[in-house]
């Protein structure tokens, strides 16, 4: 890791440290502000081209469909701190949401359609 962040700092081109800032940007963008306050919590409307330039841009940050990414973060806030919770932390699903946020979503039971936050 130490060598990374030499060769990240000393011996790589500003060129890189460029691309660097622009791809954490766009994770930004799509992570935070793309699934989670326009789709997860419907912060803000906006229109079809934006719709779908926030969700191409969401897939970048490998959470899976910004759909689900979406519903469950809704059931997450409807069950927060219980044992329906998604992202609760009990026994190893909290060791498997600390090292990998999107593990545990494949083995959980919500239905189709929660109610909104």
């Amino acid at each position: 890791m130490l060598m990374g962040v030499y060769y990240i700092v000393i011996e790589s081109s500003y060129q890189w440290l460029i691309v660097m800032f622009i791809g954490i940007l766009l994770s930004i963008l799509g992570g935070d502000i793309g699934t989670h306050r326009y789709l997860a919590h419907r912060s803000f409307k906006t229109g079809p081209i934006r719709d779908s330039i926030l969700k191409i841009l969401s897939v970048k940050n490998c959470l899976g469909s910004p759909m689900t990414w979406a519903i469950i973060h809704r059931y997450h806030h409807i069950n927060s701190d219980t044992s329906g919770d998604p992202h609760f932390p009990d026994g190893i699903k909290s060791w498997l949401t600390l090292w990998n946020p999107s593990s545990p979503w494949w083995d959980i039971k919500i239905s189709p359609r929660p109610k909104d936050c």
